[in-house]
């Protein structure tokens, strides 16, 4: 069994009140990946009536639903 990770082991950078309240480069790709998620998900609970009012068929909507949550990327033309 491992001891535990005491603060003094840690990088200063990790431990300092500014690097907490400064969001890394990654938290704006995980905000993306999220949002993606939740409208994908929103999307997937559309009837078909609500889908051909925004111009998509259950097909269409169904791909989009099923890609990979950091596959965001435009496929329309």
């Amino acid at each position: 069994m491992s001891a535990p990770i005491s603060s003094s082991r840690l990088p200063a950078a990790w431990l300092s009140p500014a690097s907490a309240a400064r969001p890394g480069p990654w938290a704006g790709v995980l905000r993306c990946i999220l949002r993606t998620v939740r409208t994908r998900q929103q999307l997937a609970a559309l009837d078909e009536r609500l889908l051909r009012d925004i111009g998509m068929s259950p097909g269409d909507a169904l791909a989009e639903v099923n890609r990979l949550p950091w596959d965001v990327v435009s496929r329309r033309g």
